[in-house]
């Protein structure tokens, strides 16, 4: 794998070169404040905003096969600090390396983080303060890659109002679900997706938190009372599931952790894996069969 990296780097260093002369880098970042009043030692959240330029990709905080996820340096009022970040969902990105296999994980368009933030006890203000942080990126397009950096301001202009801004990124952080021991064991999901009458689900896709090995999910149709999914994760990760009501196409994202860690098998090649759960067949090795199950 090493190799492969090193191989990418050595092209990126070389075609970015000329790509930084002749256009503007293709990612630009701004935070945006929520609207709830700062607190003594309460956290308090910003969106972290990444626009992506029109054939370029960013990375997830697992890139997958190659690539490099972001890397954020910081840049605090005094006595503030990190807490958690939350991700949005990602997507497959494709390369002319990659192919159409779901081994890389980023971002088209836009990356959303949405960050919490801890004020020191001693701050008495109810303004928000200057917040500011740089952003190491590899950007790559369907010719090129492109090592870069930008900075995030607060205080930067959005070409949209931040309410909208904040609203999409709530919207696309997953939502957290444990798998239970007794899901594990019967080999099905019961995520709240909230299916009505006459909504179908399209299919997913499983992002590992580790590793190379994404999934395609397929679907049937589904019927309102069927609400249990033909599908456990062997290692946690996020799970998007994408749905069609008689408002459009909708998604639903879900972080999904493990009670119980799955039994590890050894291969014939040597090589070990999770042992295969009850229900997912090893027929569907292309893309597992997304099925809904009473």
């Amino acid at each position: 794998m090493s190799w492969i990296l090193c191989c990418l780097f050595l092209l990126v260093g070389f075609r970015s070169s000329f790509a930084q002369e002749a256009q503007p880098a293709p990612v630009q970042a701004a935070f945006v404040w929520g609207e709830q009043e700062i607190q003594r030692g309460e956290p308090v959240e910003a969106v972290l905003r990444l626009q992506i330029q029109e054939g370029w990709h960013i990375y997830w905080k697992n890139p997958g096969r190659m690539g490099l996820p972001m890397e954020i340096e910081w840049q605090l009022p005094e006595g503030w600090r990190i807490g958690q970040i939350d991700w949005s969902a990602p997507q497959f990105v494709h390369t002319e390396e990659s192919g159409l296999d779901p081994v890389l994980f980023g971002y088209e368009k836009e990356a959303l983080l949405l960050v919490t933030l801890y004020p020191p006890d001693s701050w008495a203000g109810i303004e928000k303060p200057h917040l500011q942080a740089q952003i190491n990126w590899l950007a790559c397009s369907d010719t090129s890659c492109w090592p870069g950096a930008c900075v995030a301001d607060a205080d930067r202009s959005l070409p949209e109002h931040p309410k909208q801004v904040w609203d999409r990124a709530h919207e696309q952080i997953p939502s957290r679900y444990l798998v239970s021991a007794e899901e594990q064991g019967r080999g099905r999901l019961s995520l709240p997706l909230h299916i009505k009458d006459g909504d179908k689900v399209l299919g997913g896709e499983f992002f590992p938190d580790e590793g190379e090995k994404g999934v395609r999910v397929t679907a049937f149709d589904v019927d309102p009372e069927e609400h249990a999914l033909a599908f456990i994760p062997h290692q946690a990760g996020v799970l998007t599931v994408r749905l069609r009501d008689g408002e459009g196409e909708r998604v639903r994202a879900f972080a999904l952790s493990l009670e119980q860690p799955l039994a590890i098998n050894s291969t014939s090649d040597g090589m070990n894996s999770p042992s295969t759960p009850p229900l997912i067949s090893s027929e569907f090795e292309g893309g597992l069969l997304f099925a809904l199950i009473l």
